[in-house]
């Protein structure tokens, strides 16, 4: 068996951060509220979901720790962001990673 060296980049780490953060159905359904909205989306307008408000506060902290959302506004009116080519781009690596998985060949 031959070693590779392993080269871990920024972009293996911006990858890693979008997996992570559709790893729970809640964050994606946060995610997909974003973008159905325009890719922007005020607290309201989430805290009005079937999660309870804790539970949106929560995940909404992680999707900004993972880079996923920036926030806007003040106390008053905050509204959550997706940079839309960020997310494109990670789309793309994320086809483009599973597609050359597809189509590698079977031991």
């Amino acid at each position: 068996m031959s070693h590779r060296s392993v080269n871990i980049n920024q972009k293996d780490n911006s990858f890693s951060a979008f997996a992570r953060a559709l790893a729970l159905p809640v964050r994606i359904q946060i995610v997909r509220l974003i973008i159905e909205n325009g890719f922007t989306i005020s607290r309201e307008d989430l805290y009005g979901e079937d999660f309870a408000r804790e539970t949106i506060t929560k995940r909404l902290a992680e999707l900004r720790s993972l880079g996923v959302l920036k926030m806007d506004g003040s106390k008053g009116h905050i509204t959550y962001n997706i940079d839309e080519s960020w997310f494109t781009q990670m789309m793309t690596e994320f086809l483009n990673f599973f597609g050359k998985c597809i189509s590698m060949p079977k031991p």
